[in-house]
């Protein structure tokens, strides 16, 4: 009985064995049209068959047999990409080489243009982000306007008549320095501090105020880089009982 399984056990290895090597054979018997140049390419680069090839790509083993085959419209530009930058090529001279030996349905200025145009759809969906954030932005300081205009000038009065109960209130609008800060919006001058008047930069209160004329700013504005976003408003007095 144990002489019939040990019997029985070599002659299923053997067949196992003549079954992949005929599958190996069957596999060669197939018309390989690109065999000839990935193994010299290989060899060069020390690649010592199609499993390390596969490997070290990181392709399917389908789709290594569809590029050995010259099935190249099987294939998707990703993984083309990856296989020639393993054997050092560039994508478009990988194509060439594979096209010459079998010719595909894929005309390499096209595939220029494609590479050209998905480029162009990168930049225009960054563009489109920038805006997006912009008016996120934007709508945001419509939102909070008057308290971004009068919180500066809260807390002047608070930093001057110490005796006020809203001091505590400065701690708690900390954070919409923060958010001025991430949106790199700046402020247009200072609380109180006197101040050419510039009609681009400044809001007078009420009256007329010719230009360079000396004046206060009451509440500050706000502006990204060069443009105003919502101009400062002065006057040519302090408030009442502020020296």
């Amino acid at each position: 009985m144990t002489e019939n399984m040990w019997l029985l056990g070599f002659l299923t290895i053997g067949i196992i064995v003549l079954s992949l090597l005929h599958a190996e054979k069957g596999e060669d018997s197939v018309s390989f049209v690109n065999d000839d140049w990935l193994r010299m390419r290989m060899s060069a680069l020390n690649i010592a068959n199609w499993q390390q090839l596969r490997k070290q790509s990181g392709l399917e083993a389908a789709s290594l047999r569809h590029i050995r085959r010259g099935e190249i419209q099987k294939i998707n530009l990703p993984e083309i990409d990856k296989l020639a930058h393993l054997l050092n090529y560039q994508p478009e001279e990988f194509l060439k080489k594979l096209s010459a030996i079998a010719p595909i349905n894929l005309n390499i200025e096209d595939l220029t243009i494609l590479r050209k145009e998905c480029e162009r759809l990168k930049n225009q969906l960054e563009q489109q982000r920038e805006l997006l954030t912009q008016e996120i932005q934007e709508s945001f300081f419509g939102e909070l306007q008057t308290l971004l205009t009068n919180y500066p000038s809260l807390r002047k009065m608070v930093e001057n008549k110490s005796d006020l109960s809203a001091r505590n209130i400065i701690a708690l609008l900390t954070p919409l320095d923060n958010l001025l800060r991430s949106w790199h919006y700046e402020p247009i001058g200072r609380v109180w501090e006197q101040v050419e008047y510039d009609p681009e930069l400044h809001q007078i209160d009420s009256g007329e105020i010719e230009l360079g004329e000396k004046v206060y700013i009451r509440f500050v504005g706000y502006r990204e880089s060069d443009r105003v976003i919502c101009p400062a408003r002065v006057s040519r007095n302090l408030p009442a009982g502020i020296n």
